[in-house]
Formats: C-alpha cells, structure tokens, sequence
C-alpha cells in the first residue's frame, strides 16, 4: 500500500463515525446488535444506556471484575462522551478500556445480557468502527451461533486479517459462517498468531472458558492437519510451543487439556527434538492438576515420548524421575495399557536405577516389561554400574535374575562383553545361571581369568593369616562367612592350595568345609564343584576311612546338577573302593553338640558298596538315590541298623538338604514308621520352623521342598495321637505354606484314616472355622470324601439337645419350648457367645454337606431326621436369640432337598419319625427372609412327593403363609418356588377331594391366594393362578378364583379404588381366557350357583344361612352382617364383574375370548361331542339366569340388579353362533307365561345388538333372520306390552336395515302392512309410533318404488302426528316423534323424490317447525331436499314460506331457512337462477325489512342479514349485467323511495340495510359495480348533506355510507369519480361533513377523503381539494373541525404527499398560524404530525419556510 493510500485509509478511519448530514448520522445511529435499524433510528442515548446498564448490573453479578467499569465506560457520564472531541491520547485509552471489558464479557458472548450490554457501546462509542478487530476476536468462538452472525453485521469496515468477513456480510445470509470457512482463514500463519496472542491475553489476565479452547482446539488441529506436509509449517511450530507453555501454566483444567490435545497432534505431525521434548514433558510435570486431567498429562507424556526416536534410553534427570513418581498412582496403570509404552517404561527403569530410586519399583515394572534387547542391554549396562560402585550390591541380585528371565541371552552377552557372569555372581554372591551339564566346571586352571580379587601369593597370605589360627573343627558346628568369602577369592586366585594350606589344620575341618561348601547351593557352581574336587582329592590322598562321611553326600547325590551328581558318585565310588578295615582309623565327624550314632565299620563299608553298585544310576536321576537307600533300609538282616544311622544323622545335621534327603529315604523305607523315628523333631519342628526358614535360605535349599519331606514323614499307617495333633498344630499355624502343605498331606491320606480319626479331624476344623486361619475350612472339606455317617456323627454332637431316638413308638411332637425362658438365657453374654460360635459351626458343617450331597452321595433317614432337627433349632435362635439365622436356615434347606432327592432315587419307604413337616411349617412362617421361605416351600414340595400323607396335614398353614408372603415376591426364583409347590402339593390335595366334592381345603387355599391378589406382581398373576388351576383342575377352582376376585372387586368400589378394580377385572379376564370353552362355562354356572347363596336381603345371627356363609372360605366374612341394601350392592356388582370378565373393555370390537373360542370349536367341526357339552352347558346357564331372573323379578330394589343380569344374559347368548342364538331366544320372545316382560324385551333388544355384529352376506345369518321376524310380528300384533313391542319394532327395523334386499318382499310387505295399522303408525303410543316409524323408514328405504301403494297411508298420518308433537307438552316423547318423522321424509325424498314433490311445502314447514329436533338432522333433511328435487320448485317452495319463517321466535329457525337458502342458490345453474331472480328479489327485499318486524337483539339481526346478504351476493354472482340492473334499480327504489315496503320499516334502516349489502357486494365485484353509483349518486349526495346540516344524525349510517364510498374509491378504475361533475359534487358533501362528524367515526371520513385524493390525482382536482381543505382551517373553524382536516391533510401528504409539494406554499402560512392555535390538541397534530410528514416528503426541515 502506497503512503498516499495508507493516509487516505487513516483518514477514512477516523473519519467514520463523523457525519456531516443528517441522513448519515441517523444511519450510523441506526447500527445496532439488537434493533432493527428503522427502530434503532429512533432511539436516543438515554434509552440505550438504561437498558444496557441494566444488563451491565446482571453481568457485575457474574464476574465481580466487570464492576469495575461501572465508572468509566458504563458511568452517567459517558451519556456526554463524544469521540469527536476527545484528544487522540483520550481515544485511546477510551479504547484500552472497551477491549478490556470485552476480554472479560468473552464468556458471557452467547448470553443476552452481554449483548445489551455491548450494544451500549456499540451505539455510543462505535467499536464495531474503532475497536473492531478485538470485537471480532471476541466473538469468534462462538461463530456458529447467532451472536456472531449480528456481531458481523454491525461491524462497517472490517480489519485486513479479517476481510473475508465482507463477502460473507454482502450475501446477508440468516446463518453465521461455516466452520469450513473459519478453518481455511486460520492458515494463514498472521491470523492464527493473532488469535493465539489474543488467548494468551486471556490467560494471563485470568480470563479463561470452554468455548474458547474448544475453538482453538478446533482451528488448531485443522492447521497441523492441513499444512503438516507444506515447507511453511515450520513457521507455525513455535506458536502452537508458545502457547501450550501458557496453557499448560493456567490453572484450568480445560487450558491443560487443550495443550495436551495440541501437543499430541503437533508431536505425530512434525518430529521434536528431544530437548523440545523434554522440556515439554517437564512443564507438564510442573504444573500437576485433577486426576483425570493429570491422567490426559499422562497420557500426552506418552505419545510426547513415543513421537521420540531415541537410539539409547538416555536417562530421565533425577528431578524429572522424581516428578514421575509421584505421579505412580496414574503412570503405572497407563504404561501397562499398550505396548507401545514400553520405550517409556524402559527409559523409566532405566532412570530409577541411574539415580538409585525405588528399587521396588524397578523390579516391579520389569517383570511386566515387555522390551526390546537393545533397551535390556542398556539396563544391564546400567546394573553393571552400579553393582561395580556398590558395597552392598547383593541388593541387585533380584534385578539382574528378572533380567535374566527377560531375556538370557542379552544379558549374558552384554555381561560377558563388559566382564564376565561369574565376576557377577562373586559379587552378587548367587547363582545367577545354571551351567549347562556338558560346561567345564573343572579347576585345572585353563581358560582366561579376568578378574582376580587378590593380585598375588603374598597378598592373598596376608589376607588368609589374620583367619588362620581362628578357623574351626568342623564346620558343620560353626559357620565362618569370611572363610567362604576367602575360599571364592582363591578359586578366583586360582591359590586353592594356598587357602587349603592356611586355613584348614585338620582333616576333619577341611572335609566339612569342601562337604558343606558342596551343599550349600545358592553359590556359584564352580565354588561347589571346586569344594568336591578338593574333597575328592583329600579322600584319594589319605587313609582314612570315610563312609562316615556317606550320609552327608545322599543330599548331593538328590541335587537338581547332574554335573555335582556326577562327581559325588565319583567320590562315594573312591571311598568304597578305599582298601580300608574295621580297624583303618574313622574320619570323624561332628553334625551337633550331640553324639553321633554311627555305623559299625563293617556295616558302615557294607552300606558304602551296596550304595556303590548302583550309584552311578543316581548321575542320572535325582531320586533313585531315594530309591536306592530306601531299598538298603529295608532289608532283613542290616536294613534296620542303617535306618537307625540314617535318622541319627538326620537328627544331628543342621543342614537342610542332608535332613530332608533322610526324610525322603525314610518316608520310602517299607515297615517304617517315619513319625516315630523323628517324633522328637516333629514335636519342635512347628516352633522352630523359622530357624529352618532362615536355615534353607543360606544354603539355597527349597523351604518348600524341605518342608514337604517333613511331611512326607506322615503316613495313615502312624497311628499315633501325635501324628493327628501334629497335622491340626500345622493346618492352624499361621504360616500359610505350612497351612496348605498339611490341607495336601490330610487330603492324601484322609480315606486311609479311621473313622474316629476322620470325625476328629473333621471336628477340629470345624472347630477352628471361626478364629484367624489361613485355609478355607469349608473348602478344605469339600475337597474330602464325607460319607453320610460322618455327618450324622457330627450332627449329633453339635445338636442343643438330643434328638428323639428313632424307635420311639410315636410321632415327635415339636418341643414346646418356653420362649421367654430361651429369650432369658440367650440374653446372658456367655451364652450368646455359646449360641454364636455354634451356629458359626452348624454353617460351615451345612456348606459341606451342601456341596457333598448334590451329586454321589448316598444320605439316610436318620440325617434328615437331624436336619429337621436342625431347623427346628435355628428357629429357636433366630426367634429367641435373635441371631442371623437366614443364610444358614438356606443352605440347610438345599442340604435337606438335597437329601430328599437322594432319598427318593433310592425307593426306600421313610420311617414315621423321619419326616417332620410341621417343623418345616413352623420356619416357614417364623421367618422374614424370602429365599428362606422359598427355600423351604420348596422342600414341602419335595416332601409332597416322598411322602405325601405327611404333607397334607400342613397343607392348611402352607397355604396361608405362601398366599400371605410368597406370592408377593417378584422374582424368578420365587416363581420358581410357588410353581413347584404348587405342582407337587396341590395334586395330593386334589386327590383327597371325596366323592368329587370340592374339600374345604381347596377353597381355603384359593381363599389364601386370592386374599393377596393385590401384593401378587402384576406380570405374574395370570401365570400362578393358572398353573394352580390346572393343578387342581379347572372344572373345580376357576369359578372359585372367579368369585373370590368378584368380592373383591366389590370391596374395591366401595372404596373407589379404581385401579384395583380394573387390575382384578383385566386379570380374570386373562386368567379364564387360558380355559376352554367348557371349562368357561362351567365356571360361569358354577359361579352363579355360588352367588345364588347369597342373601337378598339381611341375615339374623339364628339363620342357618349365616352359619353356611361363616364356615366356607369362599365367602367374605362381611357378608353375614351386611344390610339389605349393601347385600344388593353385592350382588350386582359380582353379576356386573363376570360380565366385565366375559366382555373386557380392552378386547377388539367387544367379543369375548369365549365367543372366539366356541366360533372356531363350531367352524372346526372336528370334535362334534365338544360342540354338544359346550351346548349343553351354554343351555344350563340360560336356564339358570332365567331362573335368577325370575326370582329376583319380585324383589324390592331390583332393577340395578336385574340391569346386570340381562347384560350377563346378553354376554352369555353372544357367545354362541346367530343359528343356535335365535334357536335359544325364539322360545323365550314368545310371551310364555312363565317369562317375565322384562325379560321378554331384553332378550328381544339383544337380538338386534346379535344380528349387528353378523355379516349381511352370511346366509346363516340370513336364515335366521328370516326365522326370527315371524316371531317379532306375533309379539307386534299380540303382546299388549308396550316395552314388548317397542322393542319387537326396533329389532324388526335394525334387522331390515341389516339385510335389506336379502329379505323377502312379501315378508317386507307384510311388515308394512302392520306397521301402517293401529299396531303401528295408528297407535296412540308414542313409544311405538317412534319404532313403528323407524322400522317403516327402514322398509321403505329397502323396498324403494314397491311401497308405493303404502305412501297416502304413510304420508299423511305421518303430518298428522307431527302436528300432535309439535303441540305436544311432553318434550321428551315429541322430540323422538319429531325426529323420527323427519328421518321418514328424508327417507322418502331420497327413494321417491318424484312422488313426494307436491308434499314438498309441508315437509319443509315440517323441518322448520322442528324445534327440538337438532340441527344435524334438520340440515340433512335440507340437503336431501337440494340434492334430490328440483331447484326451481325449492326455490319457489323457500321464498314463499319467508312470511311464515319470519314469523318464527325461534332464530335457529330463521338462520335454518337462510342456510337452506343460501345450499340452494349454490346449487342452482345460472339458467334457474336467471328464471327464477325476480322471484328471489322479492323475498330479498322482503327480507331486508327483517329489522323491523324481529324482536331479536342487535347482534341476533346482523347475524341473519349477514346469511341473508351473503345468500344475496351468491345468487348475484349468478346473474350477468343485463339481468342484475333492473333488479338493482327496483333495490335502489325500495331503500331510497320506499318503493314496494311491505312492513312499517323507516328510510334509515332501509338506508342502512341496502348500503350494508352493497359494501359487502362492492368488496366481492369491486370494480364491476362502481358505475352503479350513478342509481343512487344523487341520492347519496343529498344523505350527506343532511349529515352535514344536521338535519340527520345516524352514526351507523353515516359510517356505511362513508365506507360504501371508501371502497368505490378504491376500486375505480373507470375514472368514474373523475368525471368533474361528480367529483365537485362528492368532494364538497364529504368535506363539508368535517364541521359535525362524530368522534367515533371521523376516521372513515379520513379514510373517504384520502382515497378520493388518491382516486384522483389530478392537479386540478389537488388543487380543488386543497381549496376545500383550507376552507376548515382557518383560525375561524370549531378545533375539532381544525384538528380533523389537519389529520386528513397529514394522511393525504403520506398517501400522495410528492404531487401536493406544488401545494405546500398556500398551506405554509396556516400551518404557522395553526401552530399557534389555542387549542393543544391541534397544534399538536400539526407540529408532532403534519409537519413531521411534509419533512419526510421533502427531506428537509420546515422551520426555514415557517419563519
């Protein structure tokens, strides 16, 4: 940009808010963020910064800093503050404020108080101009929303980064830009820094929020994303660096996460140096937050160091390791999560050893490290090190076997390359690697030794001589460290001799140096094999002998080294190869203070060659030395004596391997009894297990495998007390190895022991089950074998009290404790504790048995007759102690079906004593916990089936408790549970029914379950109920679970508990529905024999009926002591419950499940005796309800009752097919004696609601139509019952309407012919006039032109009877008959339009005298009449009956005729109407005088004329030009002139009528008939002048008129009003009206003029009106005359104000006088209106021209 250009651009910038001109300023006024302009335009300052303060005020209470501009920017003063004044220095600090406030709104951008808040200084201080680019930094985060899209639109000029706004502005778009669109700006390297600039702005002013990190994150991922791969992106790395250091710095959560997330993209786009990254992941480090914010640090840290190609694992520093740590709880679980943080984890371990930190940690992480061998190798390098520096380097020796294990072979390379392995194990002091059996372990001092401790002889002398006068006899005594520490020093010196010379100074001591060195096997191996060589060789070189020495060397000949094995055969070999004699010197050994029990030399070398033999075999095989030695102790002559050596050694040596290699041989050594022989060990071992710990640990010897020889000291053979109390000592001790190595040794030998010894130790676990043990004692005994007489055993020694003795003669009866005497007891402290631990025991012993018993085992009756005891006594304690018995009550119950089962799979008949099932009862209902319950319902099932006899003496108090408890559980078990009970208990009950008689037990059980119905889950009613019904068979239990929910379904309403009664209605509804049509039935005849018990009325306490009631379950107590009214109440509510059961309100189309089901059993036709039981039990349920019907006919307040019988009775013979339906009802409609009227007429009622619901193409159903009218006839003509034949006629018709044509004719005919004679139509009933009507309507709409003949004797009874109704008093009666008969002309003028003409005029006086027949039905008749006859004949019918209708009181009547009317004109062609248009004038006319002859209200006559002008315009429409003017002329005469007024109608009102339809005429042909002014043009001018004289006063009048002219106005398009002579004459009469027009009204006077103006807009004819208005403006004029023609001159200067310019000067001068004018109202109107206005036309103001 040039310099020119940059000034002119400054220029312009501060010049953008300067206006010069007013047009300007108002539009740079008008920018607002809230307002539309137009009405931002019209706002001041005042106004803005009220509302804005406000908001400012709400946003103060947000965030407590926005307070402080409250006196600056937002104070009274800066009302007054004016850019265009202040100084540049002021401006600008003016403009640091606003961005400062800005900054801190950001957060609140998105609220609407932040947006009345900036639009304060949007209007006054213009920042969308100056201040610009900070508002749209503002705002950007929230471009998707509609704050930015109005921050965009205010905002003139918008800075260069953001220029790409003004094309988005221009398209002026309802939506704030794309995302796209953002995104592809903040490429650009200066956009995205000044953004990046603007957060960190934020950040260090503490301004921080979601949705400015969530834009940034968004902007910033879509710049890497895109420009990852451009050469440029290396300029955008130091920003996103720059500002995840400040992000990471802020106390946000949401800072940190958005710096994680950018430095996670950032690291995979671009590779960092590790200095970068370092540093990166130190910062995070720095500033720690939340957890889960910390764990996303974390995790960056990893995917920091993943992007890493790091060749070596350079360390972490020591204050990064350390930061690291502390962040362990979050680190660790994260590293172990994928594979590719292994580099991190090696990297870490590798920094924790560098800096000697957590060597927990370090051997932690690398047994779960999964690493390459490179990282391993520099671990190793690392180790190396450190043990290199390290005094007590042992502390590696963990860390390096890891390794090892990790990966061999690169550590050993990497050993070996730095020094060797063995240097390594010296110094670790441990085994490190096994040498292979074929590696040189020789010491002949080949091969290169790299490291050598001592440098020469004198140095290592020196060394070996402050130890050489100290060393010991024997080292089998004293251990001396520093000694082996010398003799590994000399190995490495390769100076054995030289150790050997000064150190040992006898035989004795060296031979237990080189034998203990060889045993101890935590030391390298060339240590051992150097001590066995030289031992080797000091047997070779001296004549001694050693088989002394031989048992000490069995523990090397069982070593895992082949190569140590090797060369102790070799060295057992040399001694028995040795030519020695009982009388060549010992060797002597000292194993202990102790005297050791030697071989004799005979039998000591005896033993030697015998080992000798067969000892290379043990090179081989570790354990054929125990082989070989057990087979030697167990010979005949000299086995014994070498046992006992054996065990002397073994007892002496205070080594590990020597003792337990003994044991082994020992343990194998047949005929010996290991625990006696090493009882006195045994009895110590427990206590001094410690010392063996510590003792295995030194030399390197398995305590595990030490231990498990002890063990294997323990053989079932022992017999011992000693043995037992020694595995119970070690299963209680607190050592879990020893613990679970006597659990292994009791399960091995267990089913060898005696079965005094298996209850003992069985009692002792159980016994220890409770204190602090370290093995499962429920485990432990489910792992063994426990026959059933083990527990009886047990059982009966942990039982409270003695059971009864199985041969007692008679049936235990449950101990009657006294409660409060155990409740007594148990309250003592000592003997709770006693109860407790008892109940702890009787657990565990029930979990075993639990387990043991599900499968294999083989139970007996006198364990479940102790079970029962059992529970017989956890009721005691659950109940009087109060003890948690539940869980044990539990597992006791799976113990007992467990056992019932087994006892049942073996036949066995039980004894009468064993099975206790009143105890079982008993727990059941003591018990509150409901898997108890369930549990023990269940073994009453099982019981159900091993003995039934027994059960069914409980079955009451099972029942009673299931119905009260377990059916309310919802869940599956206890489903379970009621389902199994159920099938096992109820069919022994079933089967004790005598007789087939229902047992009291039956009804007590279904009494018990329906009693809970409302506690039973709603998903499992049906299901229970109809699996016990089954059980029990559903011919003897439905009708009872029936009528029991009946009663309480009763007991509900009569409670209003509405949702109670409609749960039990839809259950028995469901339930039945599961039964077969017989089955239903029957229950339903059962039901209703049940019901008939029931009294009619109240019972006394001495009736026998009461005492039949009390005693059946089946009835509710109440019963008894209800009154006569409540027992009617019962009783038809039962009666209405089975017939909302057998119809439920929710079953489509109302049919039954049983209709369904007998509708398929007929149309199946395969089971025809199924067809003939569900006949005959449907035959015995109507007998039985007409039967009830008949007796409860004669009782007192019957008819509820008997309502709801005949609905069951509609319900029961609904359900069978229409055939067998009018087979079973024919007899019954044929008046038979014995049936009651009543009865009669419903049956006969039902058969229409049957007939309705059959298909008409159904020829059955035809059929039995045809049967049934015959017999509907006979009751017409017979029955002198109205009720009867009422109902016969009403059948008779719904039957006609139903078939129509399907029926015969003749039979039509006939029905006719009687519905025509006093039976029908002639009758004087009304009841049977209306069904005769009906049912004639009906036949005739069939029978069409054949009914003919029948219409003289139809037709005019028919007016006959209207009349009568019309007159008629009795409302309810004439309103049917009225209906009815004009249902039957509507039905003739549909069939016989042709005939029924000539009767038209009566039928339509019929239709509007009809007063309480609805208007539906009257409007259908209308229309019927439209339709079907002609136009021209109800046209001429109408408008003759006007006088009558006009006549009416009734104004339904009147809108009732102008509807039928106005359907006829409509439907009427343009020909009929033009015939019959003087015909309908007429009446028009006639009708405009309505007005005056009503006396109806106002409101009422606007409404019918409305109809009537509506009616007017429509018949208009149909009429051309030539046909409508005369017409309209005779119109224009009648309201003018009076001309054909037929009533006492004034001009006024005529007036008023004729100009109230022409407006509406105007307002439909608008421009068509403005030239029919003319007719009454004169006229209209001569009305006006009478307004204006006052020679007339009507506003009404006046306002048509004016609006009549309005709308003229409006729609000339003939230049009609322009003609001069019409204009003049209009013009004045409608100026002239200014001097008197009313208030209410001067506004269509305004409305008159103006459009006039408009119509005309000539300059003569301006120029005219100008004249005129002039004239009532003058000083002279009333003020209300002023005050009008100034507001109709402000209204024409807005509607045509640029052609009255020419005008203004004539008006200049009075618009100043006015402006004067006395009056306010005036001077107002013209300073605040018609000065305004003219300014608006002119653009200018007036006040130059009004000086």
């Amino acid at each position: 940009m040039t310099s020119l250009s940059q000034q002119l651009a400054s220029l312009a910038q501060s010049t953008a808010t300067v206006a010069l001109d007013r047009k300007k300023r108002s539009k740079i006024h008008s920018v607002s963020l809230i307002y539309d302009p137009k009405y931002a335009a019209t706002q001041d300052y005042e106004e803005i910064y009220e509302d804005s303060l406000e908001a400012f005020e709400e946003l103060c209470s947000l965030d407590n800093r926005i307070t402080g501009f409250k006196d600056s920017i937002f104070s009274e003063a800066s009302v007054r503050i004016d850019r265009l004044v202040q100084t540049k220095e002021q401006n600008e600090d003016l403009d640091n404020t606003i961005e400062a406030f800005l900054s801190l709104v950001s957060p609140f951008f998105n609220l609407s108080i932040a947006i009345r808040a900036i639009e304060w200084l949007v209007r006054r201080f213009q920042i969308n101009v100056h201040s610009a680019e900070k508002l749209i930094l503002c705002s950007l985060p929230y471009f998707d929303q509609p704050v930015f899209l109005r921050v965009i639109n205010v905002v003139t000029t918008f800075p260069p980064l953001f220029a790409f706004f003004t094309e988005f502005k221009k398209a002026k778009l309802d939506k704030g830009p794309s995302r796209h669109l953002i995104i592809k700006h903040f490429k650009d390297l200066q956009t995205l820094s000044l953004f990046t600039n603007h957060i960190k702005d934020l950040i260090s002013k503490k301004i921080e929020y979601q949705q400015l990190y969530v834009f940034y994150i968004s902007v910033s991922l879509s710049a890497i994303a895109s420009l990852n791969r451009s050469a440029e992106f290396v300029d955008f790395v130091p920003i996103f660096l720059e500002v995840s250091s400040t992000l990471l710095s802020s106390a946000s959560d949401e800072a940190k996460i958005t710096a994680y997330t950018i430095l996670a993209v950032l690291s995979t786009a671009i590779p960092l140096s590790k200095d970068v990254l370092m540093a990166i992941i130190d910062t995070i480090l720095a500033f720690p937050s939340g957890k889960t914010v910390n764990e996303q640090g974390i995790a960056t840290i990893l995917k920091l160091y993943q992007s890493l190609n790091v060749g070596t694992l350079d360390p972490f520093s020591v204050k990064m390791t350390r930061k690291l740590l502390k962040q362990h709880k979050l680190l660790f679980p994260l590293l172990h999560k994928a594979k590719s943080n292994d580099n991190f984890s090696s990297c870490l371990v590798n920094s924790l050893l560098q800096h000697d930190l957590e060597l927990e940690v370090v051997l932690r992480e690398l047994k779960t490290l999964s690493t390459t061998t490179q990282n391993i190798s520099v671990i190793v390098q690392t180790v190396l090190s450190k043990v290199s520096e390290s005094e007590d380097a042992f502390k590696y020796a963990e860390i390096v076997k890891v390794l090892l294990e990790k990966d061999r072979s690169a550590v050993v390379e990497t050993v070996t390359a730095a020094r060797s392995m063995d240097w390594l194990e010296m110094k670790l002091q441990t085994v490190l690697i096994e040498q292979a059996e074929d590696e040189d372990v020789s010491m002949d001092g080949s091969g290169d030794e790299q490291f050598v401790i001592a440098e020469d002889e004198e140095e290592l002398s020196t060394l070996l001589e402050n130890v050489g006068g100290a060393t010991a006899d024997s080292f089998f005594v004293v251990e001396k460290d520093n000694i082996m520490k010398l003799f590994v020093q000399a190995i490495d010196s390769k100076l054995v001799s030289l150790f050997e010379e000064r150190v040992f100074q006898t035989i004795d001591s060296k031979v237990s140096f080189t034998i203990r060195t060889g045993l101890t096997s935590k030391l390298p191996l060339k240590v051992r094999m150097a001590a066995l060589q030289s031992l080797l060789k000091t047997i070779q070189g001296e004549e001694l002998n050693f088989y002394p020495v031989v048992p000490l060397l069995l523990a090397l000949l069982a070593d895992s080294r082949e190569v140590v094995r090797s060369l102790t055969a070799q060295i057992v070999q040399e001694i028995a190869s040795k030519q020695t004699t009982a009388k060549t010197p010992l060797i002597s050994l000292k194993l202990s203070d102790n005297e050791l029990s030697l071989l004799a030399p005979h039998d000591g070398i005896a033993f030697v060659k015998k080992l000798a033999d067969h000892v290379q075999n043990c090179a081989y095989d570790e354990t054929s030395v125990i082989k070989l030695v057990s087979a030697i102790s167990s010979e005949k002559k000299s086995g014994k004596l070498v046992l006992l050596a054996l065990v002397s050694y073994a007892e002496q040596s205070s080594i590990p391997a020597v003792k337990a290699t003994i044991f082994d041989c020992v343990s194998a050594t047949k005929g010996a009894l290991p625990f006696s022989l090493f009882e006195s060990f045994l009895s110590s071992y427990i206590s001094s297990r410690g010392v063996w710990e510590i003792s295995c640990e030194s030399f390197g010897f398995s305590f595990k495998d030490f231990e498990d020889s002890v063990f294997g000291l323990l053989s079932a053979k022992d017999k011992s007390a000693a043995s037992l109390k020694f595995l119970e000592d070690s299963l209680a001790s607190t050592s879990l190895q020893l613990s679970e190595t006597s659990q292994k040794k009791i399960g091995s030998i267990f089913d060898l022991l005696k079965f005094e010894s298996q209850v003992q130790l069985v009692q002792f676990i159980i016994d220890h089950s409770q204190q602090d043990i370290n093995f499962d004692p429920v485990g432990l005994l489910q792992s063994l074998h426990l026959p059933s007489a083990i527990f009886v055993k047990i059982f009966k020694e942990s039982s409270l009290h003695q059971s009864q003795q199985p041969d007692s003669p008679a049936v235990p009866k449950r101990r009657r404790r006294s409660s409060a005497s155990t409740r007594a007891a148990l309250k003592d402290e000592q003997v709770s504790r006693i109860a407790v631990d008892h109940l702890e025991k009787l657990t565990v012993i029930l979990q075993v048995l639990e387990q043991t018993s599900s499968s294999g085992f083989d139970p007996a009756f006198e364990l479940l007759q102790l079970l029962f005891d059992l529970l017989d006594e956890l009721e005691t304690l659950g109940n009087d102690g109060k003890l948690a018995v539940y869980y044990s009550q539990e597992v006791l119950a799976a113990c007992m079906l467990n056992v019932i089962a087994g006892l049942k799979s073996s036949k066995a008949k039980p004894p009468s004593l064993s099975v206790r099932a009143d105890v079982v009862v008993s727990s059941i209902r003591s018990s509150s916990s409901p898997q108890v319950q369930n549990k023990l319902l269940l073994v009453m099932a099982a019981l159900a089936t091993l003995s039934p006899e027994t059960v069914l003496h409980s079955v009451m108090p099972i029942f009673t408790f299931m119905g009260a408890h377990t059916i309310r559980q919802d869940d599956e078990f206890s489903s379970h549970v009621l389902e199994r009970t159920v099938q096992c208990v109820v069919p022994a009950l079933a089967m004790s029914a005598k007789d087939g008689q229902i047992s009291d037990e039956i009804e007590f059980l279904m009494a018990s379950f329906t009693s809970a119905f409302q506690h039973i889950p709603r998903h499992r009613r049906v299901n229970l109920f109809t699996n016990l019904a089954n059980s029990l068979g559903g011919e003897t239990s439905v009708h009872l679970v029936t009528f029991l929910c009946a009663e309480q379904f009763y007991l509900a309403s009569e409670k209003n508990k509405i949702a109670e009664c409609r749960s039990l209605t839809e259950f028995v509804s469901s339930f039945i529905s599961h039964f077969s049509p017989k089955i239903q039935l029957t229950a339903i005849h059962e039901f209703l024999k049940i019901w008939q018990i029931i009294p009619a009325v109240q019972l006394g306490p001495d009736d026998e009926l009461t005492h039949t009631i009390s005693v059946r379950p089946v009835f509710d107590s109440s019963i008894v002591s209800m009154s006569t009214e409540e027992l009617i109440s019962l009783r038809a509510s039962l009666i209405n419950f089975l017939h909302s059961c057998l119809v439920p309100s929710e079953a489509k189309s109302g049919i039954s499940n049983l209709k369904l089901k007998i509708v398929a059993l007929f149309l199946d036709q395969s089971s025809p005796d199924s067809i003939k039981e569900v006949l005959g039990s449907f035959g015995s349920n109507v007998e039985l309800l007409l039967e009830i019907l008949q007796s409860v006919d004669g009782e007192d307040s019957s008819s509820i009752l008997t309502d709801s019988l005949y609905a069951l009775l509609e319900d029961l013979l609904d359900v069978v097919p229409v055939a067998e339906f009018v087979e079973a009802i024919v007899p019954i409609i044929s008046e038979s004696e014995q049936i009651s009227v009543s009865t009669v007429r419903n049956v006969t009622l039902l058969a229409s609601t049957k007939f309705s619901l059959e298909s008409s193409e159904d020829l059955a159903a035809q059929a039995a139509a045809l049967t049934l009218i015959p017999a509907l006839l006979s009751n017409i003509s017979s029955s002198s019952s109205v009720e009867v034949a009422q109902a016969s006629w009403n059948t008779l018709g719904s039957l006609v309407l139903k078939f129509n044509d399907k029926l015969d004719s003749k039979l039509l005919l006939e029905c006719l012919a009687i519905a025509t004679s006093k039976t029908g139509l002639l009758n004087t009933t009304p009841e049977i006039i209306i069904s005769s009507v009906t049912c004639i309507a009906s036949i005739v709409s069939v029978l069409g032109v054949k009914s003919i003949g029948f219409l003289p004797q139809i037709i005019s009874p028919a007016f006959e009877i209207f009349k009568s109704a019309v007159e008629s008093e009795d409302e309810s009666s004439s309103e049917l008959i009225q209906s009815s008969v004009l249902a039957l002309f509507g039905c003739f003028i549909r069939r016989l339009p042709s005939f029924i003409t000539p009767n038209l005029k009566d039928i339509l006086r019929a239709v509007f005298d009809a007063s309480l027949v609805g208007e539906s039905t009257k409007s259908s008749v209308l229309t019927l009449i439209v339709q079907n006859l002609e136009i021209k004949t109800v046209i001429a019918s109408l408008c003759s009956l006007w006088k009558n209708v006009s006549a009416s009181e009734d104004a339904s009547s009147v809108g009732l005729f102008l509807y039928g009317m106005e359907m006829t004109v409509e439907e009427a062609d343009k020909r009929t109407a033009a015939a019959q248009a003087s015909v309908f004038f007429k009446f028009f006319m006639h009708a405009l005088e309505y007005r005056a002859n009503s006396g109806f209200d106002t409101n009422t006559v606007y409404r019918i004329e409305s109809s009537l002008y509506q009616c007017g315009i429509n018949y208009v429409m149909k009429l051309n030009d030539k046909n409508f003017r005369p017409l309209f002329a005779g119109l224009v005469r009648w309201a003018f002139d009076g001309e054909g007024v037929i009533s006492v109608i004034t001009e006024v009102e005529r007036l008023e009528s004729f100009f109230r339809f022409f407006n509406k005429l105007q307002d439909s042909l608008k421009s068509i008939v403005t030239g029919y002014y003319s007719y009454f043009f004169d006229s209209t001018v001569d009305l006006l002048g009478k307004f204006s004289s006052g020679d007339l006063k009507n506003i009404t009048l006046r306002r048509v008129v004016l609006i009549s002219l309005t709308t003229s106005f409006k729609f000339d398009q003939d230049e009609y009003w322009q003609a001069q002579s019409r204009f003049e004459s209009i013009s004045k009469a409608l100026f002239d009206q200014l001097s008197n027009i009313e208030e209410t009204i001067a506004k269509y006077l305004v409305k008159a003029i103006t459009s006039l103006c408009q119509a005309c807009s000539t300059d003569v004819h301006n120029k005219a009106i100008n004249e005129l208005m002039l004239q009532h403006i003058r000083s002279e004029c009333k003020p209300r005359e002023k005050f009008w023609a100034v507001r109709t001159m402000k209204t024409i200067y807005q509607k045509v104000g640029e052609s009255w310019l020419g005008l203004l000067p004539q008006l200049v001068p009075l618009i100043a006088e006015l402006l004067e004018d006395e009056n306010e109202e005036v001077e107002m109107e013209v300073r605040k209106g018609l000065v305004r206005v003219i300014e608006t036309v002119m653009g200018e103001p007036m006040d130059r021209y009004l000086e």
